[in-house]
């Protein structure tokens, strides 16, 4: 491997638009009332998502996606959070179900991939195994949220 050449390759990661929603998390303002909750924590790094989900059975009607640690955390949980608010609960799930295989390396059809918005700019994190758990922790907090809501 040629010198750099990893540093060149993670740097590729940090897409102006990650760097941006890591800086600025959308949906992380509390939300009234919130139906379910869910939490993930990686005792390795410290890295924290919460999410607080507001729902009438039917739709994600609000949530809060609170992240605490590396931008790779911070930033896959605003894109989660963007991506899911306002859609069909059976929508979330899938869509939350069609992230994991993303970043599993697995193949999505077109209109799969287009459905997750600029989550699809995660893919990106494959090449770096130990970044993986950090793309998906908010989505593990959602998926928790997501079963208590149903």
């Amino acid at each position: 491997m040629p010198a750099g050449s990893v540093g060149q390759g993670l740097s590729e990661v940090y897409s102006e638009a990650i760097l941006d929603h890591a800086r600025n998390p959308r949906w992380a303002a509390p939300i009234d009332r919130p139906y379910s909750a869910g939490d993930a924590v990686n005792p390795f790094c410290g890295d924290e998502a919460h999410v607080r989900l507001a729902s009438g059975g039917k739709s994600v009607d609000g949530l809060c996606m609170q992240t605490v640690g590396c931008s790779i955390n911070r930033a896959a949980g605003s894109m989660i959070a963007e991506t899911l608010c306002g859609i069909p609960l059976a929508d979330a799930a899938s869509l939350a179900a069609d992230y994991r295989i993303l970043l599993a390396g697995g193949e999505l059809a077109p209109n799969r991939r287009e459905a997750l918005g600029q989550l699809v700019l995660m893919e990106t994190v494959r090449r770096f195994p130990v970044r993986i758990k950090c793309a998906m922790l908010s989505l593990t907090a959602v998926e928790q949220a997501l079963g208590s809501a149903r």
